[in-house]
């Protein structure tokens, strides 16, 4: 008769008593290889983030769902320069930021996921939702990112760029990208900044966002490049949330001169 070995279906990733690494219940160390735990999570299983994780490893699964939330008294980014998903992933990861300001404990929330060197990517299968704080859900500097597939969802910022950031020196290109429900003060979906080298998008939809300016999209003056193959702004609306003034750009704002190719724009607002 086989007997069933059931993975982990909670774990926390802190720092304790036996140093930075997954803990299960609070007290017992289970090891520091984030694809040995992984492996042994349990589909629909947890893993609550109570401190930055930093790691040139993958993070990928198969065949079924785990996420990364946002510990209730962790105000940091919770990933650093860290490659999410895989080209032949059959499973899904959710990271979470749990609508976690961190107001009432001190600091604010700055980001969900930090590129700030070297060349990473994202890809199908990939969520990252529920983050607020002063910075975006996934922010872009001095770094290569690319994105084969996934969504930023149901994100908030006080700053600029709800749902992605390009910032200094950063190249971004997308695939394929979903940004969705997600607010800003400029660039409620993607902000980019006017000392980003490039981005250049081949497949997005830019759906259902918020800012001031650029609802959808806003694209600072001096951007070196902006590509646009193929890209959907729908619904998305230009505002100004303390008194409703309607603002610029509902779609989209630019600032600087795009090379456009083919784009959807409708039903948004400003």
């Amino acid at each position: 008769m086989l007997v069933e070995v059931k993975g982990y279906d909670t774990l926390e990733y802190k720092t304790g008593d036996s140093g930075v690494g997954f803990y299960r219940n609070g007290t017992t160390f289970v090891g520091n290889s984030i694809s040995d735990i992984l492996s042994k999570m349990s589909d629909g299983g947890v893993i609550y983030v109570g401190t930055t994780i930093n790691t040139s490893t993958t993070i990928a699964v198969d065949n079924k769902i785990v996420t990364f939330m946002r510990a209730a008294n962790f105000t940091g980014t919770m990933f650093i320069n860290t490659t999410l998903g895989s080209k032949n992933m059959t499973g899904k990861i959710i990271i979470d930021g749990a609508n976690i300001s961190g107001k009432t404990g001190g600091d604010d929330v700055i980001n969900a996921v930090v590129f700030t060197s070297g060349t990473h990517a994202i890809y199908d299968g990939v969520t990252i939702q529920n983050h607020n704080g002063t910075g975006s859900a996934v922010s872009v500097e001095n770094a290569t990112l690319v994105f084969y597939g996934g969504k930023i969802l149901d994100s908030y910022t006080t700053g600029n760029g709800g749902g992605l950031i390009a910032g200094n020196t950063s190249v971004i290109t997308i695939y394929d990208l979903t940004i969705q429900n997600c607010s800003a003060t400029l660039g409620g979906g993607l902000y980019i900044s006017a000392d980003a080298t490039s981005v250049t998008i081949y497949d997005a939809d830019i759906v259902d966002n918020l800012a001031q300016n650029g609802g959808g999209l806003y694209a600072a003056g001096g951007v070196s490049e902006v590509v646009i193959s193929n890209i959907n702004l729908v619904s998305n609306t230009a505002k100004f949330a303390n008194d409703g003034t309607t603002g610029f750009g509902g779609g989209a704002y630019f600032a600087t001169v795009p090379s456009v190719y083919q784009a959807t724009i409708k039903y948004n607002n400003a």
